[in-house]
């Protein structure tokens, strides 16, 4: 039995505030399993953060004998508000979290989940779960991880491998964390062309780590590993961890593929949810309104604002610039706190031969994560020209 994290079960007992409001639509579910399901969705209330009610659709159905469970993300959605990376897909409850505001609700789930009624469970909550029952707090607790993002488009079809949601080569949130030997990012596609036998061997190589800081931070030094074995298995291969790592007993065994008789696990583990907060949990919001352009040399301000799940890491927050455009020259600032203007602040004194300045704002967290606007920067620039203004409306 690997119960609840400690300071969980004393916001438990004490009725203390949710971070966030999961609501399930149960259909044909016994009363038991509806405690048991409740009461794993607590301990997911008080871990996930959002200001945006989260909907589950749980259907209590037959299915075959092997199958526990699944739960999966309804809908992924990409380029919308406050998007870590762009181009790349999220799980909508993240992209809720994210944006702040409902994209769905009753009547369109945010993910939808099925239990096997045919399975002897254990509806108990106590972990002491008999050696001949399933628990199903645990299994709950393991599928709804996959439905709030432990999940993405990775797959093995023959001699290949790729990844594909509308088109090939798209990707999930959770795929950008995916690494071979935690040094090869398998979305990078100089590495692995998508489709490619190289991602396919890549994808069994039983070597695939999530390089993930916030997990980092928990399981230092190591990178957590992810179940990538040598044959590819569809619903279990890449996300979720490794079962050998991390087992029975094992603090971080809840998102392994596999679950025995007699087996409790109601704590998410520090890895996983240090993989939750990097898929999109836990973010850093910074806002900035982009400086104007100028046509005589005068000091340049920047103010820059920004919220952030974990406590901000003030040492590592700069405005990064450049005259010519990154290519062989760059210089940074300081961003420091301004009582005056609420927020975060910084000068530039242009040099006179300046005529253009790219600039990008980074900014970073406690957990050793950096953070970006322009969100792809330095891809992607912000500019500042200098002179007279010839440029039409």
């Amino acid at each position: 039995f690997v119960p609840p994290p400690r300071d969980i079960i004393n916001q438990l007992k004490s009725g203390a505030e949710k971070k966030s409001d999961i609501i399930v639509d149960y259909s044909l579910f016994p009363q038991e399993a509806k405690d048991a399901f409740e009461y794993a969705v607590d301990i997911w209330e008080h871990i996930i953060e959002s200001p945006v009610p989260i909907y589950v659709e749980a259907n209590w159905r037959s299915k075959p004998k092997n199958v526990l469970g699944s739960c999966g993300p309804s809908d992924y959605f990409t380029n919308f508000k406050n998007i870590p990376h762009e181009n790349v897909y999220y799980p909508v409850a993240i992209v809720e979290k994210l944006s702040q505001q409902q994209l769905t609700g009753p009547g369109l789930p945010d993910m939808i989940a099925e239990f096997n009624k045919t399975v002897d469970w254990y509806f108990g909550t106590d972990g002491n779960t008999p050696d001949s029952l399933h628990d199903f707090v645990t299994v709950v607790m393991h599928e709804m991880g996959h439905g709030l993002g432990i999940t993405g488009f990775f797959y093995v079809s023959g001699d290949v491998g790729s990844s594909a949601y509308v088109e090939i080569g798209d990707l999930a949130s959770f795929d950008l964390l995916v690494f071979q030997q935690g040094e090869q990012q398998l979305s990078d596609t100089s590495l692995f062309q998508n489709p490619s036998e190289k991602l396919k061997n890549a994808l069994t190589s039983n070597a695939l780590y999530a390089k993930s800081p916030a997990a980092m931070t928990q399981n230092s030094p190591y990178l957590p590993r992810l179940f990538a074995p040598r044959e590819f298995d569809d619903g279990s291969s890449i996300y979720h961890l490794n079962d050998d790592t991390y087992g029975v007993g094992n603090e971080n065994s809840l998102m392994t593929p596999y679950i025995s008789k007699g087996e409790a696990i109601h704590d998410p583990g520090p890895i996983t949810r240090g993989i939750m907060a990097d898929i999109g949990w836990m973010h850093m919001y910074i806002s900035h309104h982009q400086v104007k352009d100028i046509e005589e040399i005068k000091p340049l301000n920047f103010e820059i604002n920004i919220e952030s799940n974990f406590a901000i890491d003030t040492s590592s927050l700069f405005v990064y610039y450049s005259i010519d455009a990154f290519k062989s020259k760059k210089d940074s600032l300081p961003l420091l706190w301004s009582a005056e203007s609420n927020s975060f602040a910084a000068e530039l004194i242009p040099k006179k031969n300046a005529s253009t300045i790219h600039y990008y704002v980074e900014a970073g967290d406690v957990k050793n994560r950096k953070f970006t606007i322009p969100s792809e920067a330095p891809r992607e620039l912000y500019a500042i020209n200098i002179g007279p203004d010839n440029i039409q409306p």
